[in-house]
């Protein structure tokens, strides 16, 4: 309870600008945690070598997840063009990854702003030193004094204290991220690579379809 009451005392001497850091603080980290269990709850189910070539030809072996998701609406029911697979990669692509980037780029902004709002307590703290220096005398001189280097140091330290953390976040994030488009680039190659065995027209212009039956249907059995 002691604990409670001293930090919570320490919190109130910094003044409004804690209140902002509270709340910066508390976006910072809940976009960060949102965007990472996203990442992680996309990542690709299955080995590249041996399940995803399977999956690709014979859909229905595929278990529920993304991977199937990916490889159902890059083909459709009936595959054509390579460049219809490849057009519907990039938007795949746009909707995930382009989701990710455009998240953390606004959460890392957020992290940046942190320090700088700090600062600016920390600049107040030392107007409110100088402004104590000129107005007051005597023991309420340096009473003032202490009280505007306890705000300035106060939310400095807590400026960086919310940053640093979050700088590692976003940093796994991107790890994450960069991991996604690989597992995703990864996947188009085996898919483009795979329905070209199959007969998928080439860049030339002469198709060959792939039957619908036996792309959907499950292998043999042996």
């Amino acid at each position: 309870m002691k604990l409670f009451e001293q930090v919570w005392g320490i919190w109130q001497s910094g003044g409004w600008v804690m209140i902002a850091l509270g709340g910066l603080s508390l976006a910072i980290y809940t976009q960060a945690y949102q965007l990472l269990i996203f990442t992680w709850r996309c990542r690709l189910q299955g080995e590249p070598e041996s399940d995803w070539p399977l999956w690709i030809q014979y859909l229905r072996t595929a278990p529920p997840g993304l991977t199937r998701q990916i490889i159902e609406y890059a083909r459709g029911l009936d595959p054509s063009h390579a460049d219809g697979i490849r057009h519907r990669f990039d938007e795949i692509r746009d909707d995930i990854v382009g989701v990710v980037d455009r998240r953390v780029r606004y959460i890392e902004t957020m992290i940046t702003t942190a320090p700088l709002l700090g600062l600016l307590g920390t600049v107040l703290g030392m107007l409110s030193t100088f402004l104590g220096l000129a107005t007051s005398g005597g023991g309420e001189s340096m009473e003032t004094v202490a009280s505007g280097i306890r705000v300035a140091l106060i939310t400095t330290a807590t400026g960086l204290t919310i940053a640093l953390p979050g700088l590692f976040l976003s940093m796994l994030i991107r790890r994450q991220r960069q991991q996604l488009e690989a597992g995703i680039a990864q996947l188009e190659s085996i898919t483009l690579s795979t329905f070209h065995r199959q007969g998928l027209p080439h860049q030339n212009g002469h198709e060959s379809r792939i039957p619908v039956g036996n792309a959907f249907s499950p292998p043999p059995r042996r």
